[in-house]
């Protein structure tokens, strides 16, 4: 779990009105207080991602490539020490950031240098989406590996499993600089990809396909696309387990965070158990993502006197969030009840 939430106060209604700069100083501000060094990844992001919406592009990929380079240099440092960091408390080691984050930075860096009209940098980004999904289960199994070789593990680690190995997202962008650069064949590869995103990957692309009908159609007219990103992501939270023991009886706790501070009694159960002494205390946190609701239902273009024009759901950031958790779910679970 992030340890500070106070940052963001206040901040939802300075992005509702677009004040980026205000955004940019408050997280600025806050970052001596509450970004400490084992939170340096989630300032890159946070403040890269405000440069990006306040259109200061290079500066976005300063801050995005920390964020990238630092959760993969803590990520292996986290295969080397798995081994001898079981019995850790993950609260007291550096958040690498979510496998969702590692992916999308590339997509906003992607974004960033067509901003600066630099389509070589841009396609570099988007390959590196292909390459994070096609080794995501394998670095898992490698943590997986060496938490197996410690000798205070109770019992084999195992990954999970996730469907998601193909982003539309990042086909999409792709075919847009393919018919740019008029390489229409590279793009209708492109074009596979996204329909079998919604073949093979129903369970996260669980909305209709956008119509693609004339995308690769030639003609003399300038195409324009509009890219909008909606919503807010998912938030990590925790259950805390305790459990307590009398004679003959097990007595399990539980409750569930209700803010950054609080949590909340949510079951009691008390258990029979024959044989079982009294005495023994334990507490242990389960961590879990929910979803956020957002207030905007759908995007609309309005140009001139034209038909208003709807945008058409792509990707769900928040889907391929709870799918790639899938793969390290396992892994944590075991490693917090050992």
């Amino acid at each position: 779990m992030k340890s500070h939430k106070e940052q963001y106060i206040g901040l939802d209604e300075k992005l509702k009105t677009q004040n980026y700069a205000g955004a940019i100083s408050q997280i600025d501000s806050a970052k001596e207080r509450f970004y400490k060094k084992k939170e340096r990844v989630l300032y890159y992001l946070d403040i890269g991602m405000l440069y990006h919406y306040n259109r200061e592009f290079q500066k976005s990929n300063e801050m995005l490539t920390k964020a990238e380079n630092t959760m993969d240099e803590l990520f292996t440092k986290s295969i080397s020490r798995a081994a001898t960091s079981i019995l850790l408390n993950d609260n007291s080691l550096e958040y690498c950031g979510e496998d969702y984050e590692n992916i999308y930075v590339n997509i906003f860096k992607a974004l960033n240098y067509l901003g600066l009209d630099q389509f070589d940098e841009a396609f570099v980004e988007i390959r590196r989406i292909d390459q994070k999904l096609s080794v995501l289960e394998d670095k898992y199994k490698k943590i997986a590996k060496q938490y197996n070789r410690s000798k205070n593990k109770k019992n084999n680690f195992k990954t999970g499993k996730s469907r998601f190995q193909n982003s539309a997202l990042g086909r999409y962008l792709s075919l847009l600089i393919y018919r740019t650069e008029n390489k229409l064949d590279d793009a209708r590869i492109d074009l596979n990809k996204i329909k079998e995103a919604w073949e093979l990957q129903s369970s996260i692309y669980n909305f209709r396909m956008p119509d693609f009908d004339n995308y690769l159609t030639e003609n003399n007219k300038v195409k324009i696309d509009f890219i909008s990103f909606i919503g807010r992501s998912p938030e990590k939270k925790a259950k805390t387990l305790y459990i307590h023991t009398e004679d003959n009886l097990l007595i399990i706790g539980k409750t569930k965070e209700i803010s950054s501070s609080k949590q909340e009694l949510s079951r009691l159960d008390v258990i029979n158990w024959k044989g079982i002494k009294k005495g023994y205390h334990f507490k242990f946190q389960l961590p879990y993502m929910i979803k956020r609701s957002s207030n905007i239902g759908k995007v609309k273009i309005f140009i001139d006197d034209k038909p208003e024009l709807v945008l058409q759901n792509i990707e769900s950031i928040e889907e391929v969030a709870f799918e790639t958790y899938k793969i390290k779910e396992p892994i944590t679970y075991l490693k917090t009840i050992t």
